[in-house]
């Protein structure tokens, strides 16, 4: 499919699991790999998105985290205190942060250093 901004492959068939990988990093490369091929010999200043999905996995991944943010963002109101998300690709974190950016009880913030940086949930300090 190709829209305004961007081109998405969608993969069906085969055993979409191995496809995937664990917590979708074999999607990843696999994307990143397409996506150099196709801006490769791209003559445009403008770059090429590209999205690779397979088996609907990047609406079910999105789905899942939002929900996690959400139950995340409740307990760290609850207990008041910040709550880490671990270790998240780039795609999973800006996720989060879009989910919960609308609740103005908590911010979120990525924190770390290289390729799988952490996510933490701060609740906001109410001042009476």
């Amino acid at each position: 499919e190709e829209d305004s901004d961007r081109v998405l492959f969608n993969v069906a068939g085969g055993n979409a699991a191995v496809l995937i990988g664990k917590r979708g990093q074999t999607l990843e490369a696999i994307q990143s790999l397409v996506k150099k091929v196709v801006n490769k010999h791209n003559n445009n200043d403008k770059r090429i998105r590209v999205q690779v999905d397979i088996e609907g996995y990047l609406e079910t991944r999105r789905v899942n985290l939002e929900r996690l943010a959400a139950r995340l963002a409740e307990k760290s109101k609850r207990i008041r205190k910040p709550i880490s998300m671990g270790q998240m690709s780039a795609y999973d974190r800006r996720i989060i942060h879009l989910a919960l950016k609308d609740d103005p009880d908590v911010r979120t913030k990525s924190s770390g250093e290289g390729y799988l940086r952490k996510l933490v949930i701060f609740p906001k300090k109410k001042y009476e």
